[in-house]
């Protein structure tokens, strides 16, 4: 079991950063998309000063 936990454990190394960036950038895209919701939004309704 001890080399299945570190092999595991090495794939887990070679793997996180890619899961890192592909993790920012799902979250980047999601911010991008609810500001543009928004902005688009505020577009719409006539402003109110």
């Amino acid at each position: 079991t001890k080399t299945i936990k570190l092999s595991f454990s090495y794939k887990t190394k070679k793997l996180l950063p890619q899961l890192v960036k592909e993790f920012d950038t799902i979250i980047r895209v999601v911010r991008d998309r609810k500001f543009f919701s928004q902005e688009k939004e505020r577009k719409k309704q006539p402003i109110l000063n």
